[in-house]
């Protein structure tokens, strides 16, 4: 798959990390009851995906693509 993704959900771990969040802030942020972002990089593609999009409902994809400074995720995250 692409370790691309992975990258990205690393960024989002050190965001997190930065901001002084725990994943029960992310979660509740992203409007979810709960998730750890160690278990969504163990369950592979389809919840790293989830996660991904879980973000941009929450925040919109215009907050992803300044948190990662891309201009292809829209498209990625589409997909």
């Amino acid at each position: 798959m692409n370790d691309s993704i992975t990258a990205r959900v690393d960024r989002i771990k050190a965001w997190r990390d930065a901001e002084g969040w725990s994943n029960d802030d992310l979660a509740d942020a992203m409007g979810v009851h709960y998730i750890t972002v160690n278990r969504v990089l163990v369950q592979g593609w389809p919840a790293r995906w989830a996660f991904l999009d879980g973000i941009v409902r929450a925040w919109g994809i215009g907050a992803l693509l300044e948190l990662f400074e891309e201009h292809d995720i829209e498209s990625e995250v589409a997909a």
